[in-house]
């Protein structure tokens, strides 16, 4: 175990790098779907009333 775990880690942390950049955007198009409150949804308010500043600062 003691072996086998050092040589693993950054096999592991590129795992989780990418996992967590998967999740993210799965989460974004998830509320812009159907959502009524989080980022997904205030993406949208925004591109419907045409306010781009808002759509990248959010």
């Amino acid at each position: 175990m003691c072996v086998i775990v050092p040589g693993a880690l950054p096999f592991i942390i590129a795992g989780l790098c990418v996992s967590l950049s998967v999740a993210l955007v799965v989460l974004v198009a998830a509320e812009l779907a159907g959502a009524a409150f989080g980022v997904g949804y205030l993406i949208q308010m925004s591109q419907q009333v045409f306010r781009v500043d808002q759509m990248f600062s959010d």
